[in-house]
């Protein structure tokens, strides 16, 4: 933090439970890819379809495995581009539908998202040079359900009703080190260190060094 001049660090309350509570709602995914080097004005639109189709599959297979159910399963689907010679790619949406039916169609907007994102990238595009794929990509999604902010609410009550201990001073294991327990909040605020400290909380550790001035560290 320091040397990005970063002026304050917020330890937010909990960051393990946070941590654990991230894991819990946050979607799950399985990436797939597959290589397919073809120009777009030549490109095999039924190999594209049946290399997604397999991963597709595959991807669904191992989310069933993991209990989820069908409803909730999505697929997020990219296609590395570049123009032909290069030797670096720019992942572009290729859409829910793929190359299926409309091929003609999907090319065009892909073309038009690859040279403006070529354009942002790197400051410059070549519409009238050829235009190949290069990886095929497909993400197999299970949704999760959102939280309620009324849920989250309760917990975060809940957590306040813990008894909050007092600061129980500093534990020097070394000249340069010092030790600061602080089990559940509380603390002085506005503490100038004079040396390196180890603040320990319930479910985190951190350091702050010496010079910085201290907030109070509070749920």
């Amino acid at each position: 933090a320091a040397e990005l001049d970063i002026p304050t660090v917020l330890v937010p309350m909990s960051p393990g439970t946070t941590s654990a509570m991230g894991l819990l709602v946050t979607d799950i995914k399985h990436d797939y890819s597959s290589t397919l080097i073809q120009r777009t004005d030549s490109l095999d639109a039924e190999r594209v379809n049946r290399l997604y189709r397999e991963m597709e599959g595959r991807g669904e297979k191992a989310l069933l495995a993991e209990g989820m159910g069908h409803a909730r399963i999505g697929f997020e689907r990219q296609v590395d581009m570049r123009y032909v010679g290069q030797s670096y790619e720019l992942s572009i949406p290729l859409g829910e539908a793929g190359v299926e039916g409309g091929v003609e169609d999907v090319l065009e907007r892909m073309l038009g998202d690859f040279h403006a994102e070529h354009e942002r990238a790197y400051g410059f595009n070549a519409p009238d040079e050829p235009v190949e794929f290069v990886t095929l990509r497909l993400t197999a999604v299970e949704a999760q359900e959102a939280v309620e902010r009324s849920s989250l609410g309760q917990v975060l009550a809940n957590y306040r009703k813990v008894k909050h201990f007092p600061f129980q001073g500093f534990k020097p294991s070394d000249p340069d080190l010092g030790h600061l327990h602080n089990p559940a909040g509380g603390g002085n605020p506005h503490h100038t260190f004079r040396r390196i400290q180890i603040i320990t909380q319930v479910v985190s550790e951190f350091s702050v060094q010496h010079g910085h001035v201290s907030a109070r560290i509070q749920c």
